[in-house]
């Protein structure tokens, strides 16, 4: 059997993140001594601190560190060798397997590493065209940008030209939305410059905040008491008035807990309406009893020379627990409910968006064995335009 290393296809550098508790890491290429280790911990070479073992075995080794790389460090163990022939065949002299064998294993070992180098390195794809990719001379690229000309070759560019007009003609070019970011000062002047207003810090300002910047006219909301509803002809809501110890007099539809029972109502929309999806939040009670409800709500629109007999949307479901007998509750938004049908009418002054609520009493989530008392709904929605002029 031989003794010297075999070089196989091995890419003669891996890399680890370490856990904070492992010590020692496997390389699985050969090294012909300890010293032909580069061991990196990020971006720092080592010197000292571990023990190289596996040295001059052909499947490779590890390195044991004396103490763990701290969590989430890049550890690097890469084959370093100098380029350089280290023997000397003599004319008439003995000419040894051993010697030849090893010094082809080092120039093969020389060859992977100007591979894995090279596979590092910009370069240009195969199908490209020849073109020349060398660099220009240092003081034609000092203070410059590498870029490209139209012929795909290595140029020094100028910075890019700011919006002021300043950076020479040679400037490589850039949008103009780049361009107006570029002579900003800070940061707060670029946010300025994309419309974001005075935001100090993105990333610690809420969703609502970042939405009303976005969209300054908000979201408006329209209030539906039940009693302004119409019980659906076949699944009909009784409508109940009770008046409270009190003496509040509550005007609800009461929803059954076995049988599926729906409501509708219609809202002519304002023009400036976005013709976006609607949100729901339904105020409800009980008499009595304990558990969650489901509600289910669905939309249709209706525009204007539209025929009246619309399909409504697939229903969006919004839960609720009662938490106590005759106290007010009030749903979650639910998701966005889109309506089915032409949803342009708000905008031309005209058409309807017809709601309809019901009780999904048949799904497992709804507990409550109890009647559900509607007492109204909040209709929220986004407003493209401030007013209906």
């Amino acid at each position: 059997m031989p003794d010297h290393i075999r070089i196989g296809d091995v890419r003669p550098r891996v890399q680890y993140v370490a856990d904070g508790a492992l010590t020692s890491f496997d390389f699985p290429f050969p090294v012909f001594d300890a010293a032909d280790l580069a061991v990196y911990l990020d971006e720092a070479a080592q010197r000292t601190g571990y023990t190289v073992n596996g040295a001059g075995r052909s499947h490779g080794g590890s390195v044991d560190f004396d103490a763990a790389p701290p969590d989430g460090v890049r550890v690097t163990l890469q084959r370093v060798i100098a380029v350089e022939r280290t023997t000397d065949f003599q004319e008439g002299g003995a000419f040894r397997a051993d010697t030849i064998n090893d010094e082809l294993d080092r120039q093969t070992a020389m060859i992977q590493q100007v591979a894995d180098e090279a596979a590092r390195a910009l370069t240009a794809a195969p199908t490209d065209p020849a073109v020349a990719l060398s660099l220009p001379p240092k003081e034609t690229r000092a203070g410059r940008y590498l870029a490209f000309d139209g012929d795909g070759r290595a140029i020094a560019a100028l910075p890019p030209v700011p919006s002021n007009g300043a950076g020479g003609p040679a400037a490589a070019p850039v949008t103009p939305l780049a361009a107006a970011l570029l002579d900003d000062a800070d940061a707060a002047a670029m946010r300025r410059t994309l419309g974001l207003g005075a935001l100090a810090t993105l990333s610690r300002v809420g969703a609502d905040r970042l939405a009303a910047e976005a969209n300054p006219l908000g979201r408006h909301t329209v209030w539906m008491p039940a009693g302004a509803m119409t019980a659906e002809t076949g699944s009909e809501p009784a409508p109940v008035a009770r008046k409270l110890a009190g003496g509040l007099m509550l005007s609800v539809l009461e929803f059954d807990a076995a049988t599926a029972q729906h409501a509708e109502f219609a809202l002519a929309m304002p023009k400036g309406w976005d013709a976006g999806g609607l949100a729901v939040r339904l105020l409800w009670t009980a008499a009595s009893g304990a558990g969650a409800v489901r509600w289910g709500v669905q939309a249709a629109a209706v525009g204007d020379d539209g025929a009246l007999d619309a399909a409504f949307s697939a229903a969006v479901a919004v839960g609720d627990t009662l938490l106590a007998a005759d106290d007010l509750h009030e749903t979650p938004e639910s998701a966005a409910v889109a309506p089915a049908g032409a949803r342009d009418g708000g905008r031309s002054g005209s058409g309807l968006v017809q709601l309809r609520i019901f009780r999904d009493a048949a799904h497992a989530g709804d507990t409550l064995a109890a009647p559900a008392e509607l007492l109204g709904a909040r209709i929220l929605f986004g407003l493209a335009a401030a007013n209906d002029d």
